[in-house]
Protein backbone atom coordinates (compact mmCIF):
# COMPACT_ATOMS: atom_id res chain seq x y z
CA UNK A 1 0.00 0.00 0.00
CA UNK A 2 2.84 2.38 0.83
CA UNK A 3 4.39 1.78 -2.56
CA UNK A 4 1.02 2.40 -4.20
CA UNK A 5 0.61 5.69 -2.33
CA UNK A 6 4.15 6.70 -3.31
CA UNK A 7 3.43 5.95 -6.95
CA UNK A 8 0.24 7.97 -6.84
CA UNK A 9 2.08 10.87 -5.20
CA UNK A 10 4.82 10.71 -7.81
CA UNK A 11 2.27 10.61 -10.61
CA UNK A 12 0.38 13.62 -9.19
CA UNK A 13 3.61 15.55 -8.74
CA UNK A 14 4.65 14.79 -12.31
CA UNK A 15 1.26 15.96 -13.57
CA UNK A 16 1.53 19.26 -11.67
CA UNK A 17 5.06 19.85 -12.98
CA UNK A 18 3.93 19.06 -16.52
CA UNK A 19 0.98 21.43 -16.25
CA UNK A 20 3.21 24.21 -14.94
CA UNK A 21 5.78 23.59 -17.67
CA UNK A 22 3.13 23.80 -20.37
CA UNK A 23 1.64 26.91 -18.81
CA UNK A 24 5.02 28.59 -18.87
CA UNK A 25 6.56 27.54 -22.13
CA UNK A 26 5.65 24.33 -23.89
CA UNK A 27 3.86 24.57 -27.19
CA UNK A 28 1.26 22.18 -28.52
CA UNK A 29 3.21 22.40 -31.74
CA UNK A 30 6.25 21.18 -29.82
CA UNK A 31 4.92 17.65 -29.78
CA UNK A 32 5.18 17.59 -33.55
CA UNK A 33 8.89 18.24 -33.40
CA UNK A 34 10.95 21.21 -34.44
CA UNK A 35 8.67 23.79 -32.83
CA UNK A 36 9.99 26.91 -31.15
CA UNK A 37 10.20 26.84 -27.37
CA UNK A 38 8.26 29.83 -26.07
CA UNK A 39 10.10 30.24 -22.79
CA UNK A 40 11.96 33.45 -22.01
CA UNK A 41 15.46 33.86 -23.43
CA UNK A 42 17.44 36.99 -22.66
CA UNK A 43 19.36 36.66 -25.91
CA UNK A 44 16.14 36.65 -27.99
CA UNK A 45 13.96 39.53 -26.70
CA UNK A 46 12.28 40.69 -29.91
CA UNK A 47 8.85 39.20 -30.65
CA UNK A 48 6.89 39.10 -33.91
CA UNK A 49 4.05 37.13 -35.49
CA UNK A 50 5.34 37.81 -39.00
CA UNK A 51 8.57 35.85 -38.97
CA UNK A 52 9.37 32.14 -39.31
CA UNK A 53 10.46 32.13 -35.67
CA UNK A 54 8.74 34.32 -33.12
CA UNK A 55 11.71 35.18 -30.86
CA UNK A 56 14.71 37.09 -32.17
CA UNK A 57 18.03 38.54 -31.07
CA UNK A 58 18.57 42.29 -31.00
CA UNK A 59 21.00 41.91 -33.88
CA UNK A 60 18.12 40.62 -36.02
CA UNK A 61 16.04 43.78 -35.66
CA UNK A 62 16.49 44.84 -39.29
CA UNK A 63 15.37 41.43 -40.57
CA UNK A 64 12.39 41.36 -38.21
CA UNK A 65 11.28 44.80 -39.39
CA UNK A 66 11.73 43.77 -43.02
CA UNK A 67 9.35 40.82 -42.52
CA UNK A 68 6.91 42.93 -40.52
CA UNK A 69 6.70 45.64 -43.15
CA UNK A 70 6.60 43.09 -45.98
CA UNK A 71 3.42 41.67 -44.40
CA UNK A 72 1.77 45.09 -44.71
CA UNK A 73 0.15 44.78 -48.13
CA UNK A 74 -2.55 47.46 -47.80
CA UNK A 75 -2.61 50.81 -49.53
CA UNK A 76 -2.09 52.74 -46.27
CA UNK A 77 0.85 51.95 -44.00
CA UNK A 78 -0.18 50.25 -40.77
CA UNK A 79 0.99 51.72 -37.49
CA UNK A 80 3.84 49.92 -35.72
CA UNK A 81 3.06 49.23 -32.05
CA UNK A 82 6.09 48.61 -29.85
CA UNK A 83 4.65 46.50 -27.03
CA UNK A 84 6.22 46.12 -23.58
CA UNK A 85 4.22 43.42 -21.85
CA UNK A 86 3.45 43.08 -18.17
CA UNK A 87 3.88 40.22 -15.72
CA UNK A 88 3.29 36.67 -16.88
CA UNK A 89 4.80 33.64 -18.54
CA UNK A 90 6.21 35.31 -21.59
CA UNK A 91 6.63 35.08 -24.49
CA UNK A 92 4.17 32.17 -24.50
CA UNK A 93 1.47 34.49 -23.22
CA UNK A 94 2.00 36.84 -26.17
CA UNK A 95 1.51 34.05 -28.70
CA UNK A 96 -0.60 31.20 -27.33
CA UNK A 97 -3.55 30.54 -25.05
CA UNK A 98 -2.92 29.11 -21.60
CA UNK A 99 -4.05 25.60 -20.69
CA UNK A 100 -4.99 27.06 -17.31
CA UNK A 101 -7.87 29.01 -18.83
CA UNK A 102 -6.58 32.39 -19.91
CA UNK A 103 -7.17 33.19 -23.55
CA UNK A 104 -3.93 35.00 -24.27
CA UNK A 105 -2.46 35.31 -27.82
CA UNK A 106 -1.98 38.95 -26.89
CA UNK A 107 0.03 40.12 -29.90
CA UNK A 108 -2.54 38.64 -32.27
CA UNK A 109 -5.27 40.53 -30.41
CA UNK A 110 -3.38 43.82 -30.58
CA UNK A 111 -2.97 43.34 -34.33
CA UNK A 112 -6.76 42.97 -34.57
CA UNK A 113 -6.75 46.76 -34.19
CA UNK A 114 -5.28 46.98 -37.71
CA UNK A 115 -1.65 47.44 -36.62
CA UNK A 116 1.69 45.64 -36.65
CA UNK A 117 3.33 44.67 -33.35
CA UNK A 118 6.97 44.42 -32.32
CA UNK A 119 7.16 42.94 -28.83
CA UNK A 120 9.95 43.67 -26.35
CA UNK A 121 10.32 40.66 -24.05
CA UNK A 122 11.65 40.65 -20.48
CA UNK A 123 11.90 38.08 -17.69
CA UNK A 124 8.40 38.63 -16.35
CA UNK A 125 7.32 35.28 -14.89
CA UNK A 126 6.30 35.22 -11.21
CA UNK A 127 8.06 32.73 -8.99
CA UNK A 128 6.75 29.17 -8.72
CA UNK A 129 6.47 29.47 -4.93
CA UNK A 130 4.58 32.79 -4.92
CA UNK A 131 2.65 32.96 -8.21
CA UNK A 132 0.04 35.43 -6.99
CA UNK A 133 2.02 38.08 -5.12
CA UNK A 134 5.43 37.92 -6.76
CA UNK A 135 6.16 41.06 -8.82
CA UNK A 136 9.46 40.69 -10.73
CA UNK A 137 10.25 44.40 -10.36
CA UNK A 138 14.02 44.03 -10.53
CA UNK A 139 13.73 42.10 -13.79
CA UNK A 140 11.52 44.81 -15.26
CA UNK A 141 13.92 47.57 -14.26
CA UNK A 142 16.82 45.57 -15.66
CA UNK A 143 15.07 45.57 -19.06
CA UNK A 144 15.13 49.37 -19.30
CA UNK A 145 18.46 49.45 -21.18
CA UNK A 146 17.16 46.81 -23.61
CA UNK A 147 14.15 48.95 -24.45
CA UNK A 148 16.39 51.99 -24.89
CA UNK A 149 18.56 50.04 -27.35
CA UNK A 150 15.50 48.86 -29.30
CA UNK A 151 14.25 52.44 -29.62
CA UNK A 152 17.68 53.53 -30.90
CA UNK A 153 17.70 50.62 -33.36
CA UNK A 154 14.27 51.58 -34.68
CA UNK A 155 15.40 55.16 -35.26
CA UNK A 156 18.50 53.92 -37.07
CA UNK A 157 16.38 51.66 -39.27
CA UNK A 158 14.02 54.53 -40.08
CA UNK A 159 16.95 56.70 -41.11
CA UNK A 160 18.38 53.91 -43.30
CA UNK A 161 15.07 52.80 -44.86
CA UNK A 162 12.81 55.86 -45.09
CA UNK A 163 10.54 54.30 -47.72
CA UNK A 164 9.49 51.53 -45.29
CA UNK A 165 8.51 54.12 -42.70
CA UNK A 166 6.80 56.66 -44.93
CA UNK A 167 3.41 57.63 -43.42
CA UNK A 168 3.81 54.91 -40.78
CA UNK A 169 2.81 55.93 -37.25
CA UNK A 170 4.80 54.49 -34.34
CA UNK A 171 3.06 53.80 -31.04
CA UNK A 172 4.42 52.76 -27.66
CA UNK A 173 2.21 50.43 -25.62
CA UNK A 174 3.60 49.90 -22.10
CA UNK A 175 1.25 47.62 -20.19
CA UNK A 176 1.05 46.95 -16.45
CA UNK A 177 4.54 46.06 -15.14
CA UNK A 178 5.91 47.12 -18.51
CA UNK A 179 5.70 50.57 -16.96
CA UNK A 180 8.71 49.72 -14.80
CA UNK A 181 10.71 48.93 -17.96
CA UNK A 182 9.79 52.32 -19.38
CA UNK A 183 10.51 54.10 -16.08
CA UNK A 184 14.03 52.74 -15.98
CA UNK A 185 14.68 53.66 -19.62
CA UNK A 186 13.57 57.22 -18.89
CA UNK A 187 16.50 57.62 -16.50
CA UNK A 188 18.79 57.72 -19.55
CA UNK A 189 18.75 61.16 -21.14
CA UNK A 190 19.63 59.75 -24.54
CA UNK A 191 16.69 57.36 -24.32
CA UNK A 192 14.38 60.20 -23.30
CA UNK A 193 15.25 62.09 -26.48
CA UNK A 194 14.94 58.97 -28.67
CA UNK A 195 11.55 58.09 -27.18
CA UNK A 196 10.42 61.63 -27.93
CA UNK A 197 11.61 61.37 -31.54
CA UNK A 198 10.36 57.88 -32.36
CA UNK A 199 6.82 57.65 -31.03
CA UNK A 200 3.82 59.53 -32.39
CA UNK A 201 1.69 58.25 -29.48
CA UNK A 202 2.64 56.76 -26.12
CA UNK A 203 0.06 54.62 -24.31
CA UNK A 204 0.65 53.76 -20.65
CA UNK A 205 -2.00 51.11 -20.10
CA UNK A 206 -3.13 49.87 -16.68
CA UNK A 207 0.27 50.57 -15.18
CA UNK A 208 1.28 48.61 -12.08
CA UNK A 209 3.76 51.39 -11.22
CA UNK A 210 2.60 53.46 -8.21
CA UNK A 211 0.82 56.65 -9.22
CA UNK A 212 2.80 58.68 -6.72
CA UNK A 213 5.89 60.12 -8.37
CA UNK A 214 4.93 59.27 -11.94
CA UNK A 215 5.62 62.86 -12.98
CA UNK A 216 9.33 62.10 -12.57
CA UNK A 217 9.41 59.53 -15.35
CA UNK A 218 6.35 59.81 -17.59
CA UNK A 219 7.40 60.74 -21.17
CA UNK A 220 5.28 63.78 -22.00
CA UNK A 221 7.06 65.41 -24.94
CA UNK A 222 5.83 66.34 -27.45
CA UNK A 223 2.89 67.61 -25.45
CA UNK A 224 -0.49 65.88 -25.76
CA UNK A 225 0.96 62.69 -27.24
CA UNK A 226 1.09 60.59 -24.05
CA UNK A 227 -2.08 58.88 -22.82
CA UNK A 228 -2.45 57.22 -19.41
CA UNK A 229 -5.25 54.63 -19.44
CA UNK A 230 -6.74 53.58 -16.13
CA UNK A 231 -9.54 51.47 -14.70
CA UNK A 232 -10.23 51.96 -10.96
CA UNK A 233 -12.10 48.62 -10.93
CA UNK A 234 -9.15 46.68 -12.41
CA UNK A 235 -9.18 43.29 -10.68
CA UNK A 236 -5.57 42.42 -11.50
CA UNK A 237 -4.20 45.66 -10.07
CA UNK A 238 -6.47 45.26 -7.03
CA UNK A 239 -4.81 41.90 -6.41
CA UNK A 240 -1.39 43.49 -6.83
CA UNK A 241 -2.24 46.10 -4.19
CA UNK A 242 -3.59 43.44 -1.84
CA UNK A 243 -0.09 41.95 -1.90
CA UNK A 244 1.54 45.25 -0.85
CA UNK A 245 1.68 44.21 2.81
CA UNK A 246 3.73 41.19 1.79
CA UNK A 247 5.92 42.83 -0.84
CA UNK A 248 6.54 46.19 0.88
CA UNK A 249 7.99 47.68 -2.28
CA UNK A 250 6.57 49.97 -4.96
CA UNK A 251 3.34 50.11 -2.98
CA UNK A 252 0.26 52.32 -2.94
CA UNK A 253 -2.40 53.16 -5.51
CA UNK A 254 -1.29 52.28 -9.00
CA UNK A 255 -1.17 54.61 -11.97
CA UNK A 256 -3.48 52.15 -13.72
CA UNK A 257 -6.21 52.62 -11.10
CA UNK A 258 -6.11 56.42 -11.09
CA UNK A 259 -9.66 57.78 -11.02
CA UNK A 260 -10.69 60.82 -13.01
CA UNK A 261 -12.01 62.27 -9.74
CA UNK A 262 -8.60 61.95 -8.07
CA UNK A 263 -7.30 65.21 -6.58
CA UNK A 264 -3.94 64.49 -8.21
CA UNK A 265 -3.29 67.16 -10.87
CA UNK A 266 -1.25 64.78 -13.01
CA UNK A 267 1.07 65.99 -15.74
CA UNK A 268 -0.38 68.91 -17.72
CA UNK A 269 1.15 67.72 -21.00
CA UNK A 270 -0.29 64.18 -20.69
CA UNK A 271 -3.88 63.03 -21.14
CA UNK A 272 -5.48 60.79 -18.51
CA UNK A 273 -8.39 58.56 -19.55
CA UNK A 274 -10.42 56.50 -17.09
CA UNK A 275 -12.11 53.66 -18.98
CA UNK A 276 -15.29 51.86 -17.90
CA UNK A 277 -14.35 48.28 -18.78
CA UNK A 278 -15.70 46.30 -15.86
CA UNK A 279 -12.88 44.73 -13.86
CA UNK A 280 -10.68 44.20 -16.91
CA UNK A 281 -6.92 44.70 -16.93
CA UNK A 282 -5.94 44.07 -20.56
CA UNK A 283 -8.19 46.84 -21.85
CA UNK A 284 -6.27 47.39 -25.09
CA UNK A 285 -7.78 44.31 -26.81
CA UNK A 286 -11.27 44.17 -28.28
CA UNK A 287 -12.27 41.60 -25.68
CA UNK A 288 -10.73 43.71 -22.94
CA UNK A 289 -13.09 46.57 -23.77
CA UNK A 290 -15.79 44.47 -22.11
CA UNK A 291 -18.41 45.29 -24.74
CA UNK A 292 -18.02 49.05 -24.35
CA UNK A 293 -17.73 50.65 -27.82
CA UNK A 294 -16.43 53.89 -26.29
CA UNK A 295 -13.46 52.01 -24.81
CA UNK A 296 -12.92 50.04 -28.01
CA UNK A 297 -12.93 53.24 -30.07
CA UNK A 298 -10.49 55.10 -27.81
CA UNK A 299 -8.05 52.18 -27.88
CA UNK A 300 -8.38 51.71 -31.64
CA UNK A 301 -7.58 55.36 -32.26
CA UNK A 302 -4.56 55.32 -29.97
CA UNK A 303 -3.02 52.11 -31.29
CA UNK A 304 -3.33 53.46 -34.81
CA UNK A 305 -1.32 56.52 -33.80
CA UNK A 306 -4.14 59.01 -33.52
CA UNK A 307 -5.48 61.15 -30.70
CA UNK A 308 -8.78 59.58 -29.61
CA UNK A 309 -12.17 61.18 -30.08
CA UNK A 310 -13.03 62.22 -26.53
CA UNK A 311 -16.42 63.80 -26.02
CA UNK A 312 -16.39 67.14 -24.15
CA UNK A 313 -18.93 65.79 -21.64
CA UNK A 314 -16.40 63.16 -20.57
CA UNK A 315 -14.01 65.82 -19.26
CA UNK A 316 -13.59 65.56 -15.49
CA UNK A 317 -14.84 68.51 -13.47
CA UNK A 318 -12.18 71.12 -12.87
CA UNK A 319 -9.59 69.41 -15.08
CA UNK A 320 -8.29 70.15 -18.55
CA UNK A 321 -6.63 66.85 -19.43
CA UNK A 322 -8.58 64.12 -17.60
CA UNK A 323 -11.54 62.21 -19.01
CA UNK A 324 -13.91 59.55 -17.69
CA UNK A 325 -15.21 57.38 -20.53
CA UNK A 326 -18.64 56.16 -19.38
CA UNK A 327 -20.16 52.72 -19.38
CA UNK A 328 -22.00 51.60 -22.48
CA UNK A 329 -22.86 48.04 -23.46
CA UNK A 330 -22.99 47.39 -27.19
CA UNK A 331 -21.09 44.17 -27.94
CA UNK A 332 -22.53 44.09 -31.48
CA UNK A 333 -20.85 47.40 -32.36
CA UNK A 334 -18.73 47.43 -35.52
CA UNK A 335 -15.64 48.05 -33.38
CA UNK A 336 -15.89 44.49 -32.04
CA UNK A 337 -15.93 42.81 -35.44
CA UNK A 338 -13.78 39.67 -35.32
CA UNK A 339 -13.32 39.95 -31.55
CA UNK A 340 -11.36 37.13 -29.93
CA UNK A 341 -12.40 36.15 -26.41
CA UNK A 342 -9.96 37.53 -23.87
CA UNK A 343 -9.51 36.47 -20.25
CA UNK A 344 -6.69 38.16 -18.35
CA UNK A 345 -6.89 36.19 -15.10
CA UNK A 346 -3.16 35.36 -15.02
CA UNK A 347 -1.72 38.78 -16.01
Amino acid sequence: MANLRNCRTLALTSMVVALYWCATGCSTAGARGGAENLTYEAKRPLLSLHTALRKHAESELDAVLSDLFHSDTGTAAKALVVYIHGRGHEPKKSFESSILGSKNRVIEKIEQQGVLVLGVDWDSAPSFRHPVCDRPIDNALAAGPLFARVVKGLLDHRDAHPDSWRDRKVVLLAHSMGGFVLRDAMENQGAVENIRKLFDIRVISESDVPAEGHARWLPVQPAKTTFVLSNPADRTLAQSMECDAKNKRETGPRLGTLAASSPSPGMPDATYIQLAAGDRHRIFTKGGANGNPYVCGVVHDLLNGNAPQLQPKWLAAGKLNTYAVPLKKEPGNECFKGELADIDSDD
